[in-house]
């Protein structure tokens, strides 16, 4: 067994009140990392995390939604929505 396998706590060991612990820190969490963003060049062009991730979490599920009752009943992301969602990614996931 792996360090990582050893330190990694699995979803079956997560109380369901940990993780409501856990998930009501997200916000606070989100608006602390975003007043610590760092410079780069693709952020300077990009929105803050904070803006991104209310996007994602609230504006982009009722947009696809709106996309899925159209006669074609299909969902899909725009070139600029899957831009979005990997800037918010490469914020996220900043080492």
């Amino acid at each position: 067994m792996t360090m990582e396998q050893e330190d990694a706590t699995s979803s079956q060991e997560i109380t369901r009140q940990t993780f409501q612990k856990v998930l009501s820190r997200y916000s606070d969490l989100i608006e602390e990392l975003s007043k610590h963003e760092k410079p780069s060049k693709a952020s300077a062009l990009a929105p803050r995390l904070s803006k991104l991730d209310q996007w994602r979490l609230n504006e982009l599920p009722s947009i696809v939604q709106q996309r899925k009752t159209k006669p074609s009943k299909e969902a899909w992301l725009e070139k600029d929505e899957v831009e979005k969602l990997i800037h918010w990614k490469l914020y996220v996931h900043d080492d």
